[in-house]
């Protein structure tokens, strides 16, 4: 829910705005400026109404004291109905819009509709504009680990080259973002960088994609188009999960590397193309290989250079750099002042293994923060997704497992799960709680009502 603040000297008045505005605001009132600007330095807030009355100076000094914060919330002024001559001053000093009273409640919610919008378009604005501006140079990549100033060495080292470039690793690890990096520090940095996921476009599809076709080369083809390829013309292409790529496409890319052509479908006629490619892969490529499902020629021709993107979970000196970055990215989004986590929280986020490495950690914190009612995310805010094992095919428990036979209630094997995970944690709540997947008040709830049924004799 937006959050809007109101000043004005007469409580009556706030009363009445607050009643008027609470169903679908978050409103605080002040009576003075002090703690009217207290709150807006510590709180994110959408809008600001001040009441200004014909001789009042101090909505003019509060405007000015928002304004040297830095904080470009709309502020919208209450005027006086006779005070005609203060409106251009108001708007003037940066005023979003002025209201005159007597006021119109349903002018005022339009009106601040408006406002809401224009602050929520406002941050994400600003995230995305921080995200280009640091994306455009190492896209998000963060760490200080030395398997990560690794990565980042060897981007400073080929950014600037024509060599193919061939990153591997696991899902989740960040591989697009090197790619990225690589492009916008290097001097081809000024032209075009096209994306391209392989397995996101079926294979049928994939070639008339990379290489365009021409009007009839077959059936809706209408006109003629520029393939991937030809768009990426003196930029980069990165052809993303080239592995899943079908054996026979691979044969049509080895042909763009040897010619330096693209050949749209339909045509015999080759386009001279100056791109260099840049491809991402998380399958063993020399296992498929081996197995007949990639071209020895081609990862010879694409693997000049090769950047290996380690897993998070070898990297865990990183994961705080990465969760402080998450959480001001999130933070921002979601129009929420956190401050940062608590010891207990970031001990559990250091604990999980991260089998979706960054991908995975960056959703926890987006949840983290959703879920967040502090200024700082606690151990209870924190999601972990590992599941516990269950098996219905053991004689018996292990001790990473339970044993629960068909036809058991859902409920008893929930109990049970939840039992077998505090005893394998050691009694640790918080990190039962992450284990399986839940809140640790949540947790705490389910065992509460566990021991209130044993005390019952249920």
């Amino acid at each position: 829910m937006a959050s809007i603040v109101i000043m004005d000297s007469e409580p009556a008045i706030c009363s009445s705005l607050k009643f008027a505005l609470a169903p679908l605001y978050h409103v605080e009132t002040f009576n003075e400026g002090k703690g009217l600007l207290q709150y807006i330095g510590n709180n994110p807030v959408h809008a600001v109404l001040l009441s200004k009355n014909a001789d009042d100076s101090e909505v003019f000094d509060i405007m000015d004291e928002i304004k040297k914060s830095g904080n470009r919330v709309p502020v919208l002024v209450l005027l006086p109905v006779s005070s005609y001559d203060e409106e251009p001053k108001c708007l003037q000093k940066g005023a979003f819009r002025c209201i005159r009273k007597p006021i119109d409640i349903e002018s005022m919610r339009e009106i601040l509709s408006r406002a809401v919008e224009f602050a929520q378009l406002k941050n994400r604005v600003d995230v995305l504009d921080k995200t280009l501006k640091s994306g455009y140079d190492y896209a998000g990549l963060i760490g200080k680990s030395k398997e990560f100033k690794k990565v980042i060495d060897l981007i400073e080292k080929v950014k600037d080259a024509d060599s193919n470039v061939m990153i591997t690793g696991e899902s989740g690890t960040g591989k697009d973002l090197v790619a990225r990096a690589i492009h916008f520090r290097g001097n081809r940095s000024k032209e075009k960088f096209v994306a391209i996921n392989c397995s996101a476009i079926p294979a049928n599809l994939l070639e008339s994609e990379l290489f365009g076709y021409e009007k009839g080369a077959f059936t809706g083809a209408m006109s003629s188009k520029q393939g991937y390829f030809k768009a990426a013309d003196k930029g980069t292409i990165f052809l993303d999960e080239i592995g899943d790529m079908d054996v026979a496409l691979q044969s049509k890319i080895l042909r763009v590397l040897e010619e330096k052509k693209v050949y749209p479908v339909g045509s015999e006629t080759g386009t001279p193309i100056d791109v260099r490619i840049i491809t991402a892969t998380n399958i063993d490529v020399e296992k498929a290989i081996k197995k007949k499902k990639f071209r020895l020629d081609l990862y010879y021709r694409l693997n000049v250079i090769q950047i290996n993107m380690p897993p998070l979970r070898s990297r865990k000196v990183d994961i705080p750099l990465l969760v402080e970055h998450f959480i001001e990215k999130y933070s921002n989004e979601q129009g929420k002042k956190i401050e940062g986590i608590t010891k207990s929280a970031m001990e559990l986020l250091l604990s999980n293994d991260y089998e979706g490495n960054v991908r995975e950690l960056e959703n926890t914190i987006e949840r983290a923060v959703l879920l967040c009612e502090n200024d700082k995310i606690d151990a209870e805010d924190v999601v972990l997704k590992t599941p516990m094992k269950v098996d219905a095919g053991l004689s018996r428990d292990s001790e990473d497992s339970i044993c629960a036979k068909i036809g058991t209630p859902l409920k008893e094997i929930e109990k049970m799960a939840i039992l077998k995970t505090l005893s394998y944690t050691g009694g640790n709540q918080t990190k039962a709680a992450g284990i399986l997947g839940v809140t640790t008040r949540t947790l705490r709830n389910k065992l509460a009502l566990y021991k209130e049924e044993t005390s019952t004799g249920q």
